[in-house]
């Protein structure tokens, strides 16, 4: 299948010659720009806009010049011919006059042609420039062959040259309409040839055209079959040659096109890659650095360029000098001092193939990943932090059991002691062991649960009962004695929710613990929990408020 841009861009190309409505508008696909580059350095795109304008302009310019050129020429030769003029030959008498001014008369039009050219801005004038072109040249040959042997003139080629020109600037249908019109007057010519009264009419008012020395001898009708033919048969030819290569040209065009995209695509690639790329030449001289290798290096463009590549990275040096013992891929890392501390570089160094295949090219690829490092080093001594965190909870876990056998131990003690052996320093250091065994049981306990979190295992609660368990807890408490704990849930009311029971307790005794911390220097030091239902977007909600 073809592809529908080439067909876009063919048919639109066909409308050179074809459509005189047009005013310059855009034929070839235009090279998309590519991104302004942030960096120097970089190589940019080229783009290129072709205007059917600029086609047409391009041709009447070349066909002007080659107009002036050839009408030089035939002046030349009417001056070498001008003393051998005979009976039959192809110069009349007053042909020297003729081809001077008609060579005066082209002269005048070329160097209006060219002014044309110069302030024509639209299409439309420059297709009527190129039809006044055209009859000019058939007027020309028209008069040229008149004084120089009517239709058998040896320069009746002018009539099949205009049909070649107008092939090329209109294609086809200029082709047809020149050759139509050189056929036109071919025909009038014969006419004037076949009557004597015609002849000596047009003698009288132009002499020296169409004299009867010119004309004798002559086979009119076969010279006037033989180019009518001739010139509908090069209209076709030319044409249809002439079709062929704008059709080249368009695929060339959208080829261009295509390479040109291609090219600014890869450039913002390389321009955009978060990876430093490094050219060398067979010098081994830096060719060329895309704006992250320049950010790396910390230098700028101009500064890098040029220079040998080990004056920026000593380290690469070793590298290189043992490219040929580590094959076509090499992959190392290295340490570098830029821009005023030291960056490691992972560095991928092949060979680049260019132009000339003897020559010794290199593709250095590198990345800072001294950032990459750092973060590795982290991650593992998180790991080995982890692993403590996991070895120092097995520990506490361990002492936990001893001070539960201690614990109940001196309870048992305690209990077991007769009361007239009890002394007020025994029943002290008893508490003093009781309350610092909870105190570390507590500690440890906390700390396991933060080493070593559980997941929550959500069963239906009563919200209310719990405040109200942790505030009875609390009332016991010697510590909370002073503390006047209020509340505004009433007795018997139940607020249901799907809760981990024991991680809300352990979060309302913290908040409680947390709060009689701040109000041990406060006068009437208080306490309040709230219970209330609230509405929002995902639903009914119940919020706890806990105020000191």
């Amino acid at each position: 299948m073809n592809d529908p841009n080439e067909k876009e861009g063919v048919s639109e190309h066909q409308e050179i010659g074809d459509r005189s409505n047009l005013s310059g508008d855009i034929v070839e696909l235009e090279q998309p720009r590519s991104k302004k580059k942030k960096e120097e350095g970089t190589p940019k795109p080229q783009t290129r806009t072709t205007t059917i304008n600029d086609v047409l302009r391009s041709k009447v310019r070349s066909v002007t010049l080659i107009r002036v050129l050839v009408v030089t020429v035939l002046l030349a030769v009417t001056i070498i011919m001008q003393d051998r003029v005979t009976p039959g030959a192809m110069f009349s008498a007053d042909a020297k006059s003729v081809v001077l001014f008609l060579a005066i008369l082209i002269y005048g039009a070329s160097a209006f042609y060219v002014f044309v050219l110069l302030v024509a801005k639209n299409y439309e004038t420059l297709i009527r420039l190129t039809w006044l072109q055209i009859a000019v040249d058939l007027v020309f040959a028209f008069v040229l062959a008149m004084y120089t042997g009517g239709t058998g003139s040896v320069f009746s080629f002018f009539f099949s040259l205009t049909v070649v020109i107008s092939a090329l600037l209109l294609f086809r249908k200029g082709a047809l309409v020149a050759a139509t019109l050189s056929t036109a007057m071919f025909v009038l010519l014969a006419s004037i040839e076949f009557s004597p009264s015609a002849r000596e009419w047009l003698m009288h008012i132009l002499p020296g055209t169409l004299t009867e020395e010119i004309i004798s001898g002559r086979a009119t009708t076969q010279n006037m079959v033989v180019n009518i033919t001739a010139f509908y048969a090069i209209a076709l030819l030319s044409s249809y040659l002439a079709e062929l290569l704008r059709a080249a040209d368009q695929r060339i065009a959208i080829q261009s096109t295509r390479l040109e995209s291609l090219e600014g695509l890869l450039d913002n690639i390389i321009t955009s890659i978060p990876i430093g790329l490094i050219t060398l030449d067979e010098k081994g001289e830096i060719s060329f650095m895309n704006p992250e290798a320049i950010r790396i290096c910390g230098k700028e463009s101009e500064d890098a360029l040029g220079q040998p590549v080990s004056r920026i990275f000593p380290d690469v040096r070793h590298i290189l000098a043992n490219r040929h013992k580590a094959g076509r891929v090499v992959n190392e890392i290295t340490s570098q001092f830029l821009r005023g501390e030291i960056r490691l570089l992972r560095w991928t160094i092949t060979s680049l193939q260019g132009p000339d295949p003897e020559a010794d090219r290199e593709l250095l690829i590198f990345e800072d990943i001294t950032d990459l490092v750092t973060l590795q080093k982290e991650m593992q001594e998180s790991r080995d932090l982890a692993a403590v965190g996991q070895l120092a909870a097995g520990i506490a876990h361990e002492i936990r059991n001893p001070l539960g056998a201690i614990s109940g131990c001196v309870q048992m003690l305690r209990d077991q002691l007769p009361d007239n052996e009890r002394t007020n320093q025994a029943e002290r250091m008893m508490e003093i062991i009781l309350r610092e065994t909870s105190h570390l049981n507590r500690w440890i306990g906390e700390f396991l649960t933060y080493a070593r979190p559980y997941p929550a295992e959500l069963k239906p609660v009563d919200l209310s009962r719990m405040v109200r368990d942790v505030i009875s807890l609390a009332q016991q408490d010697e510590k909370f004695k002073p503390i006047k704990i209020t509340t505004d849930i009433a007795d018997g009311a139940s607020v249901m929710m799907e809760a981990d029971s024991g991680q809300i307790e352990q979060v309302l005794w913290n908040l409680l613990q947390n709060a009689q911390q701040a109000l041990m220097e406060t006068q009437e030091p208080t306490i309040s929990f709230e219970i209330e239902g609230v509405k929002a977007a995902s639903g009914e909600q119940t919020v706890l408020r806990v105020r000191d």
